[in-house]
């Protein structure tokens, strides 16, 4: 009996009724219902609710959720980036600088990385008093406050680096020449900027270039910063692996010129890096004789008119590890502004490459530039000596020229390249007033209008003492740069100054 039951419960486990068969049931169900009510009294009826005076308001949790959260990402998020964009006078100007840059300010931890930051915040202000200028909206008042956020920032700067001072000389030198390198960039933009401006009859941003220039005042001079060599070395090999890089990522938004452009000084600045660490090695070295040899960027010219002597190579001497350090400081300052061009197109608009970094000339390059000055001189002193005219001060001035490009050719040849460009710039100099003072006067009658006519007999004297200048050569390599401005690697500036 007992098994039978335990059957029977498990078969009525098994048996359900189909969906068909439910809906039949319930639908009895309810018209059953619907057709014999519930009495009246036995009918449950809910408590009654007292009437408030106060609005109750039912919230939904998951709906308020979704709301917090929309509002949190427009407030946190879409804001902010979306003030990253304004300039003064904009609604969002304000949450731009109180909001984001003070979180930014936050997060930066070390002294080192709060210069960077402030050094950053420099850079904002004054590319957003630019843009206003180009706008035309930069009033007086504008510029006023721009002119103090600048000077803010800069104390901000300048807090930092005394704190890192005391903690790690070294860096605090780096952060330093990264913070004058800044100011030079900012600086130069605005004298080009400010130039445009005057060409065209516009105002100038006289109080920006006056706030930048007072800031360059109290910030220590580059050579006068004392860091250890290594540490400056590897800063300069950092900031250079980062040019290049930017360099590769951007060759193909880039024209070939200005790639070619970017190289040179990418090269320019291994070569200082090369000289810092000859000039730190290097005590003394034996002599060196041998035949003088020029670039492949001189002319056969340049050969003929050193071959005439042999170059002896003195020897090195023991020269102090101050002269590597600037090279090396020249070196990161270069890098530095080179990022800074390939990175800030507003630096790119306003000022070209070559003004910003100007290009160092190898020792070929610059031979072969003299040789090409030197032979512009003996053509402008053949024309004077062609002139009509018998005054002693012209004759004397011929002589001082030509005693200057011995000099030069001198120089030269024994490769004292620093003495050549001396001696080559005076003797320019003499020659354009010369040239100036006897504009009005007349050739010779018997004179050829070709400057390889015979001279007056009154003044063959300088023509042949520089007769020994070597022809132009037709065949020759391109001219090497001309450019007035260049500095030399084998003379760091601050020296040479």
């Amino acid at each position: 009996m007992k098994r039978f039951s335990q059957q029977l419960h498990t078969a009525a486990k098994r048996v359900t009724m189909t969906k068909a068969e439910s809906h039949e049931l319930k639908s009895r169900l309810v018209a059953y219902m619907e057709y014999h009510p519930l009495p009246e009294s036995n009918r449950i009826h809910p408590p009654t609710v007292a009437e408030s005076s106060f609005w109750v308001i039912h919230f939904n949790t998951a709906r308020n959720r979704i709301f917090a959260g929309m509002t949190a990402l427009v407030a946190l998020i879409i804001v902010p980036f979306a003030a990253e964009q304004a300039i003064p006078g904009d609604v969002l100007y304000p949450v731009k600088v109180q909001f984001n840059e003070e979180i930014r300010s936050s997060l930066a931890l070390t002294p080192y990385q709060k210069v960077e930051w402030e050094t950053a915040r420099v850079e904002r202000r004054l590319a957003e008093a630019r843009l206003l200028a180009t706008e035309g909206k930069l009033t007086e008042a504008v510029e006023a406050e721009v002119v103090a956020a600048v000077k803010q920032h800069s104390e901000a700067a300048q807090a930092s680096l005394a704190a890192l001072r005391e903690t790690d000389q070294d860096e605090a030198a780096i952060a330093e020449l990264s913070f004058a390198s800044s100011l030079e960039v900012e600086s130069e933009v605005l004298e080009q900027e400010a130039a445009r401006q005057a060409a065209a009859g516009a105002s100038t941003s006289a109080q920006l270039a006056a706030a930048v220039a007072d800031v360059r005042a109290t910030v220590a001079k580059p050579e006068t910063t004392d860091v250890s060599f290594d540490r400056l070395l590897a800063r300069v090999e950092e900031e250079t692996t980062h040019a290049s890089e930017l360099l590769y990522s951007l060759r193909n938004e880039i024209t070939t010129q200005e790639r070619e452009d970017i190289d040179r000084r990418l090269a320019d600045i291994g070569r200082k890096m090369d000289l810092a660490l000859e000039h730190r090695a290097t005590n003394t070295a034996p002599a060196a004789t041998e035949p003088a040899t020029v670039g492949t960027t001189a002319t056969s010219a340049t050969t003929s008119l050193i071959a005439t002597a042999t170059s002896t190579t003195p020897a090195a001497m023991t020269v102090d590890e101050s002269t590597a350090k600037q090279y090396l400081r020249e070196a990161l300052r270069d890098a530095q502004k080179l990022v800074r061009f390939m990175t800030d197109i507003d630096v790119k608009v306003n000022v070209s490459v070559e003004s910003l970094v100007p290009m160092s000339l190898t020792d070929q390059e610059r031979e072969a530039l003299l040789v090409q000055k030197l032979r512009t001189l003996q053509e402008e002193v053949t024309l004077l000596n062609q002139k009509d005219t018998t005054s002693e001060k012209l004759a004397y001035g011929l002589r001082e020229v030509v005693a200057l490009s011995a000099r030069a050719t001198s120089a030269i040849a024994v490769g004292d390249l620093a003495a050549a460009e001396s001696a080559v710039a005076a003797a320019q100099v003499l020659v354009t007033d010369m040239l100036r003072a006897t504009a009005d006067v007349p050739l010779t009658a018997s004179t050829d209008t070709t400057l390889n006519a015979t001279p007056t007999a009154t003044t063959t004297e300088p023509v042949e003492a520089l007769s020994e200048l070597p022809a132009a050569d037709t065949t020759a390599s391109p001219t090497p740069p001309t450019t007035e401005t260049v500095a030399s690697p084998r003379e760091p500036e601050a020296l040479a100054e």
